[in-house]
């Protein structure tokens, strides 16, 4: 059951018994046996006589500021998209007569416990309650965004059970929970209506893949149960090539195209956003995020739940993930082979896409996953909008600026108290012999050799503003501040490399 995108009504306007639920205006304050609205004020910031039947327990006065403004129906009443609520599960060799392995699932492991939720049940039941490993858990998903996230169901000691309300705010979900009738939102997991207005659900790590990439991880996971009931047709046909996004008020980034699919994620409080047809091509990304060294992983092998009428004859648009670099006090760099094939340089140990050694040194150890996700652009962006797009470096893009050798040399002997050295502390320019860190004379001569596609200048400008990216063997990859790429400026950099090429 899709949703009708043929009205678009403002919450706040007179329309809003029929946009939410078709019913007969009631008044707060009407006669016996009319529902009354939990409010904690008298006056609150709408008029609530068309609401309160349905939302008795929502304390309307308690709100985001002007989060009515941006509310709107989507076409449907309350749990008019059911949620599932006692979910059953099946094994993978019974899920695998009407899976294939590039349908798209989420996926999520709980201590051991792997469950896969296919997208071809999620576009048509959006929230699924479930229980893994005695955790309360709501695994939602919400297609007009194309977002797919893990709450835990717990607030404040007490276990909710979450519905579609029929609402939206930026095209995105808003869910309700069945104790208070507050309104959260799903893109980010807070209350925006009602009792818990501000409260964060917690976010769990998952992720969307294929089904075959479920299987090899793990091969003993269960999968969410169709209960005989078919799902073999895609109700968004056509959705994620649209112009422009159903049921959206708000104003479009134009950075990229509305429903370009982005990982994204809040890294440290700032915003990220890598675009899937980079990660594509490159693979694997080494991006540094605040003081956080990260990767983001991409596979081919999952189909998009959005495209065509079958899910699974529809595009191949692959899986990505964020990780974390530092595994146990170590910061990795990761590359891809012609084949696809992920190693890290430290080590050679082969990586899947969701983190794990596979093979190699540190074969079974697991990267620490970051809590992005793949949503389209719009949404993100909507939520977001300060978010950085990730953009990849072009050969000697970053020589664009100009450096000045003189003040290079005099950064370099100058100490930063933000860093608590200077580069003269740990570096030798005379020989190349190690002080602290290797010296440094000759250094352009050698940058070049390091890292087959970049030369000596983009080399040095990445081993400044991400340390950990490229750790010259037999050092420690834990010595150099990581906070240059703050202390200095782009200007600054270009000086400091000038200068070091004149170290010869």
């Amino acid at each position: 059951m899709g949703r009708d995108f043929s009205n678009r009504w403002p919450l706040a306007v007179g329309l809003v018994a029929a946009a939410f639920v078709g019913i007969s205006v009631v008044t707060q304050f009407g006669d016996a046996g009319v529902a009354h609205a939990q409010l904690s004020c008298e006056t609150p910031p709408i008029d609530v006589s068309g609401l309160v039947r349905v939302w008795d327990k929502t304390d309307f006065c308690q709100s985001q500021d002007s989060v009515f403004e941006e509310i709107i129906s989507g076409g449907v009443p309350r749990d008019g998209i059911p949620p599932i609520d006692n979910p059953t599960f099946e094994s993978i060799a019974d899920a695998s007569t009407w899976l294939q392995p590039q349908s798209p699932v989420v996926t999520f492991e709980l201590n051991g416990t792997a469950r896969a939720y296919p997208l071809a049940i999620l576009t048509r039941h959006e929230i699924v309650n479930d229980v893994v490993d005695d955790v309360p858990v709501a695994v939602t998903f919400c297609p007009l965004c194309n977002s797919a996230i893990v709450f835990e169901r717990t607030v404040d000691s007490q276990v909710y059970r979450f519905g579609v309300s029929g609402l939206l705010r930026n095209s995105d979900l808003i869910m309700w929970d069945d104790v208070t009738q507050s309104w959260w939102q799903q893109f980010t997991g807070e209350g925006i209506v009602g009792t818990h207005t501000g409260t964060m659900l917690t976010i769990l790590p998952s992720q969307v893949v294929g089904f075959g990439a479920f299987v090899q991880q793990y091969p003993e996971g269960e999968v969410l149960s169709r209960n005989g009931r078919s799902y073999s047709s895609n109700p968004y046909v056509g959705y994620d090539s649209a112009p422009f996004p159903f049921l959206f008020n708000g104003e479009l980034d134009d950075r990229l195209l509305p429903t370009d699919r982005v990982l994204a994620g809040l890294i440290g409080g700032a915003a990220v956003a890598y675009p899937f047809p980079v990660l594509a091509e490159a693979v694997v990304i080494n991006d540094t995020v605040g003081e956080h060294a990260v990767a983001a992983f991409w596979q081919p092998g999952a189909t998009s739940a959005l495209d065509r009428s079958s899910i699974d004859d529809s595009r191949d648009v692959g899986m990505a993930a964020l990780f974390n670099r530092d595994l146990n006090g170590r910061v990795l760099t990761f590359v891809a082979d012609e084949s696809g094939v992920i190693r890290d340089e430290q080590t050679g140990s082969l990586w899947n896409v969701f983190g794990t050694a596979t093979d190699g040194e540190l074969a079974g150890s697991q990267l620490h996953q970051e809590l992005a996700f793949p949503h389209f652009w719009f949404a993100w962006a909507a939520f977001r909008p300060e978010t950085r797009i990730y953009e990849p470096p072009t050969a000697g893009e970053t020589g664009a600026i100009e450096g000045d050798p003189a003040n290079g040399q005099v950064l370099f002997n100058t100490f930063q108290a933000e860093a608590n050295f200077a580069c003269a502390t740990c570096h030798y320019v005379d020989k190349e012999d190690q002080l602290i860190g290797p010296g440094l004379l000759n250094v352009s001569a050698r940058a070049v050799e390091r890292v087959a596609g970049l030369d000596a200048y983009d080399y040095i400008h990445t081993s400044i503003v991400d340390p950990g990216a490229f750790v010259v063997p037999n050092y420690p990859d834990n010595l150099m501040p990581r906070n240059w790429a703050q202390i200095y400026s782009d200007q600054q950099i270009a000086d400091l490399i000038a200068y070091l090429f004149t170290l010869q």
